[in-house]
């Protein structure tokens, strides 16, 4: 610097520079740069306006009303790779990406790979969007409920207390962490959700604990309007309430913690339920279902039902008409109520803790209680086996007539039929063919034959076989009589199919 206004005032003079004085200036210059150079390195540096004035916080500073910095413009094609730069790449290391494949904009290296920095101008925002961090942020209420925007996602942020209802009116109401972002009805009576709409719920804790109050009192007139609620806390409620009327309800991965009164389904079209989770300290029934359903499908999840706390975990006593019920995958504990109600045919009904029924696992068995006369009219014409018979242990099977099994599935499959009995003749020297018959109609298959040697001779087989059998479907057991027409009595007989 010195030199610079040396040299700077010998020109204003017009003082002649020889070669000598040169020659010691630049001396000069070199040990007065090296002494700048050591001085600027242990202080503070400003560039631009006002080079006098510098922050005392500042190692660095730029000043200036009509220019900006310019950070090195490159062609980034790749984030995961430091190209174009070179060589080591410390974390920090800053960028502008222009025309390169990624997006225009700002990037920082930090150690792995690019970050863009997005702002307001780079980022994409979306209509119908409010942030509610207070009640102040929802519409205002009239006769005691707010009713959301139709299309609008409302993000709830931290707690919110409320007094009115929300009518979700078509919106979406959602939190970003369902442990901290919660919507509190504080009212005694009324939920927290009410009217005839539908809408989604997500990420977010529900609770409405003061005696009186519901989470849901929701009805959907119209049978065509549909309601999710996923990844969200039902908590310490009075009565988490009422679903009534929709075309679809869709709960995902909902838990249900110290609730006192569970939730009822009512004349819902398509009933979607998949990994709920029901914790011991929830009290009386948790899941009742009432009225008509066109689906219902229940997967995964829990149900830890306590006597302690007369819990019962699902009632399906209320079910008038189902067309299609699967509840499958969960798991059933607990010394309380499992299921309340009978599962119908429409069911199939698979999880762990309670009783497996489905058409898969339909079967059926009945005997001989009452010794008859089986007459046979022409050789080789087989006949119904007659006798009265009782049945038990039937599952999806019916035995309305004597000696018959009828499958009374929803589904087409194939069992396994199994038939041991013993047999008497009035003759002697009589041979006896036995089958399976379906639909009145023997299974050549099944056939096995037997000599009775004389009228005292009590002889026994076991007719064993594989038949397929559609809803409505029986089997019986007949016989025939290959040497004349002389007839048998059935003494005993067991018939089974699964």
């Amino acid at each position: 610097m010195r030199i610079i206004i040396y040299i700077y005032i010998m020109k204003i003079n017009k003082i002649p520079i020889n070669s000598i004085f040169f020659t010691f200036t630049l001396k000069i210059s070199f040990a007065t740069l090296f002494i700048l150079c050591t001085i600027f390195a242990q202080a503070q540096v400003k560039i631009g306006d006002n080079p006098s004035t510098i922050d005392s916080s500042s190692l660095l500073e730029m000043e200036s009303d009509t220019l900006g910095i310019l950070i090195p413009r490159v062609l980034l094609n790749d984030v995961s790779t430091a190209d174009p730069l070179k060589g080591s790449i410390p974390e920090g290391m800053l960028i502008y990406n222009q025309g390169g494949t990624e997006e225009n904009g700002f990037y920082y290296w930090d150690g792995t790979q690019y970050r863009f920095f997005r702002t307001s101008l780079n980022t994409k925002t979306r209509d119908n969007y409010v942030l509610v961090k207070s009640v102040a942020d929802l519409p205002s209420p009239s006769g005691g409920i707010i009713t959301l925007a139709s299309g609008t996602l409302y993000e709830i942020n931290g707690t919110i207390a409320l007094t009115s209802q929300i009518d979700l009116n078509g919106s979406y109401i959602i939190g970003l962490d369902a442990n901290n972002d919660i919507l509190y009805y504080a009212s005694s009576s009324g939920s927290l959700f009410t009217g005839n709409n539908g809408g989604t719920i997500k990420n977010l804790t529900l609770i409405a604990p003061t005696a009186g109050s519901k989470v849901f009192n929701l009805e959907d007139l119209t049978g065509a309007k549909n309601l999710i609620v996923r990844d969200c806390i039902v908590a310490n409620s009075n009565n988490i309430g009422l679903l009534k009327g929709f075309n679809i309800v869709f709960f995902n991965v909902l838990n249900f913690s110290g609730n006192t009164n569970g939730i009822t389904y009512e004349n819902i079209e398509h009933l979607l339920l998949e990994d709920l989770a029901w914790f011991s300290n929830n009290s009386n029934t948790f899941e009742k279902y009432v009225g008509t359903f066109e689906i219902v499908v229940r997967l995964g999840g829990f149900s830890h039902a306590l006597s302690a706390n007369s819990a019962t975990s699902i009632d399906v006593a209320g079910i008038t008409s189902i067309s299609s019920g699967e509840l499958k995958n969960g798991i059933f504990n607990g010394d309380g109520v499992r299921i309340a109600g009978t599962f119908s045919k429409q069911w199939e009904v698979d999880a762990s803790g309670i009783d497996t029924e489905k058409d898969d696992v339909a079967s059926g068995n009945i005997y001989i209680s009452t010794v008859a006369l089986s007459t046979i009219t022409t050789v080789n014409t087989p006949v119904k086996a007659l006798g009265t018979t009782t049945a038990t242990n039937l599952f999806r099977f019916t035995s309305n007539v004597t000696n018959r099994l009828t499958y009374d599935g929803t589904k087409t499959r194939s069992f396994e039929i199994s038939a041991s009995f013993s047999m008497t003749a009035p003759a002697s020297n009589k041979k006896y063919s036995f089958y399976i018959a379906k639909n009145g109609s023997v299974l050549m298959d099944t056939r096995q034959q037997r000599k009775i040697s004389n009228g005292t001779d009590i002889g026994a087989l076991t007719l064993t076989g594989v038949v397929e059998l559609a809803p409505t479907d029986y089997i019986e057991v007949w016989v025939e009589n290959n040497v004349d027409a002389s007839d048998i009595t059935i003494e005993n007989m067991n018939l089974s199919i699964k």
